[in-house]
């Protein structure tokens, strides 16, 4: 085989993009090239066999934090035993050092840094065709020597990776698009302002192969686009076609995803987005911090008071999924600055609120300048800050608690109407996840941590156990079709029996044939609360419907 292409995504689920770029570039160059997809969570072994059994002249694989590991042992085992076999690296997490790839790796021949495309046709034409080798992106050894190049800007629109090999090996998994490469700002966490500005794709290609992704079976489709609305008019040209295609060109089930920068939305925009039918978009939001020392430190350039209100104002639509980031170990972020910062960013309403701690990336200024700034951080993937002169390590300790709470109680959006009961009980927002990360810490199955939960605010909050229960109750029944209740919930009462009788004998709420359904009894509120098992609504959950008690009680 002439090329096989490797991608090592972290899940099945995912699809990487970077290899069909890379295979649809050198696709008139030669037709013997394959993309071999494998996970990390599979045997290593496995995969290597994959690969040798292909013989390939030249292995491409695209490099990242989540797989580096397992990128270099398998390049040492396949240069072990196909030593002819030219080992062709790429991507963010080698293409910002690939002098220290190359003196460390001596499997590893050629390091491309930047975008892939044009140097990866340029190294195999000249690995199998003899032509001369361009220094295009492309580092590599000669005669004793590391030959060191740096990134390389493309130009353009590149050749669509979107061709029949591809939607064959997508097979309704999540598809990723992108309609821009670069990125207006330059935060100094983050590689994607290091190219020069930003370069739009041609719009009839856009519109061209978004139909083609989104028709093809795949459930959602995300935008890579690192600020998508950083040109307003264009982003709304492709929300519109968007809007105007959905349910004609491709079915009204599938979602699209987007980064955007939320002081950049304006009413023009928001009123577009009014119209969207409920679980169309996704819009992802960067915070980072609300703390104006660390935004300058790190450029965000963010209008922290714009920002806020756009994300109230997309939050009250009630339209679609928000996706809210914060980051902890920034310079001069201290334990209480990040406190105030998370209370101000879950006060906005995201259905999402992602806790992450800083990475210092190959790349980036804050690598540069980690010394400067006293981070210490792990010298292994995911280079994790795990403290810095403002966060100490018991700090960020805490954080990780915290980070723990939000996912698995606000961000699994399974404890709604519970959270919004009791966050309010508690001094601020931050407080309550804190607390409940130590008591939830440990617990696996979801029964466990509802029972944990429970008990954990029984304790805090004595006065309100049964109106607790209620909305607990509520948010099980919404989110878990398994027609129980965990033990701390249930209540073994006859009147349940006389509740589905009462329901069944109308013909508005009796139980369909073939659909499971779910009941059970609210103390405080005197009701009863039922779920029918059909379709979930756009925010994961299935709609409830409410029965009053007081004849049962008379």
């Amino acid at each position: 085989m002439d090329v096989l292409i490797l991608a090592l995504n972290s899940k099945y689920i995912h699809s990487s993009l970077a290899p069909w770029y890379l295979q649809s570039a050198i696709s008139d160059l030669t037709e013997d090239s394959l993309v071999l997809e494998h996970t990390i969570n599979e045997r290593p072994a496995d995969v290597l066999a994959d690969i040798l059994a292909r013989k390939p002249k030249i292995l491409a694989i695209s490099v990242y934090i989540w797989n580096v590991k397992m990128v270099y042992a398998l390049a040492e085992q396949v240069k072990a035993q196909l030593p002819q076999t030219k080992i062709v690296l790429g991507g963010p997490e080698v293409g910002y050092n690939p002098k220290e790839v190359l003196e460390q790796s001596p499997s590893v021949d050629f390091v491309i840094s930047g975008e892939g495309e044009q140097p990866f046709l340029t190294l195999c034409e000249h690995l199998l065709l003899g032509k001369a080798l361009l220094p295009l992106g492309i580092s590599y050894r000669a005669e004793n020597k590391n030959h060191i190049a740096e990134p390389y800007v493309g130009t353009g629109t590149p050749k669509s990776p979107y061709t029949e090999a591809y939607f064959q090996a997508l097979n309704g998994r999540i598809a990723y698009f992108e309609s821009s490469r670069g990125c207006p700002y330059s935060c100094a966490y983050c590689l994607s302002g290091r190219c020069e500005g930003m370069r739009f794709f041609d719009m009839e290609y856009v519109r061209e192969n978004l139909l083609k992704l989104a028709a093809s079976g795949t459930k959602t489709i995300k935008f890579v686009d690192r600020t998508f609305n950083a040109d307003r008019r264009r982003a709304r040209e492709i929300l519109s076609f968007i809007l105007k295609e959905q349910g004609v060109s491709f079915s009204k089930d599938v979602c699209f995803h987007f980064e955007l920068s939320g002081d950049l939305l304006d009413d023009e925009t928001l009123h577009l987005l009014q119209a969207a039918p409920p679980g169309l978009f996704q819009f992802e939001i960067g915070i980072q911090s609300f703390h104006p020392e660390t935004i300058c430190a790190i450029h965000r350039k963010t209008d922290s008071a714009t920002l806020k209100q756009r994300i109230v104002q997309l939050v009250k639509m009630g339209n679609a999924h928000i996706h809210t980031d914060l980051i902890a170990g920034l310079p001069y972020e201290n334990y209480e600055t990040f406190k105030d910062s998370f209370d101000a960013a879950y006060t906005l309403g995201a259905d999402m609120l992602q806790l992450g701690f800083l990475k210092i990336l190959h790349g980036t200024e804050l690598q540069m300048r980690a010394d400067e700034y006293g981070l210490q951080h792990s010298a292994q993937p995911p280079y994790e800050v795990y403290a810095t002169p403002w966060l100490s390590q018991e700090d960020i300790a805490n954080l990780k608690l915290a980070e723990t709470a939000v996912d698995r109680l606000h961000n699994s959006g399974r404890f709604r109407r519970t959270l919004t009961l009791c966050i309010p009980k508690f001094p601020r927002a931050f407080d309550f996840f804190l607390d409940a990360g130590k008591a939830i810490c440990g617990q696996r199955s979801l029964d466990d941590l509802t029972d944990c939960l429970y008990a954990f605010l029984c304790k805090r909050l004595p006065s309100f156990t049964e109106e607790l229960r209620d909305a607990m109750v509520c948010d099980r029944l919404a989110t878990n079709s398994s027609k129980t209740l965990p033990r701390s919930l249930y209540r073994a009462d006859p009147t349940l029996l006389t509740v589905r009788k009462r329901l069944n004998a109308d013909f508005k709420t009796a139980e369909q044939p073939q659909v499971r359904r779910s009941i059970a009894l609210l103390y405080h509120s005197q009701k009863a609360v039922y779920a029918d098992y059909i379709r979930k609504n756009h925010r994961g959950e299935y709609p409830l419907g409410f029965l009053s008690l007081e004849e049962e009680t008379v």
